[in-house]
């Protein structure tokens, strides 16, 4: 799902619109196409696009996964457990890895990302 945060108007906002399903299908191959049994998370996703497709934002790999999550296609790896947040709303505590980006050279903790299998 494309977010017009910048404001854009008939042809740009329609091609903004087409890249980012084009990007949304890229993640979801790079995804379904993982053969290694190293979990997958944002960053790494990021790292394979780059290498598979060229340039591109880990923001908007990160917005390809929020909207495969919102349509069911992908989830993060859940604990079983719950938190209370900072404004003391019940939220499900997901599996997370530390990793080190070769892109970026950060290191970071991250939830892992999953297909969702269809029956």
């Amino acid at each position: 799902m494309y977010h017009n945060t910048l404001p854009k108007e008939g042809k740009e906002l329609k091609m903004s619109i087409v890249s980012s399903k084009v990007q949304d299908r890229r993640v979801l191959k790079i995804i379904e196409g993982n053969k290694e049994s190293t979990p997958l998370t944002p960053r790494i996703v990021w790292a394979k696009y780059l290498n598979n497709h060229g340039n591109i934002l880990l923001t908007s790999v990160r917005r390809s996964i929020n909207t495969l999550i919102r349509i069911g296609l992908l989830d993060y790896v859940w604990t079983g457990e719950y938190y209370i947040s900072s404004n003391h709303e019940k939220k499900k505590k997901y599996s997370r890895i530390k990793i080190l980006c070769g892109v970026d050279n950060i290191e970071t903790s991250e939830r892992i990302i999953v297909l969702v299998k269809k029956y």
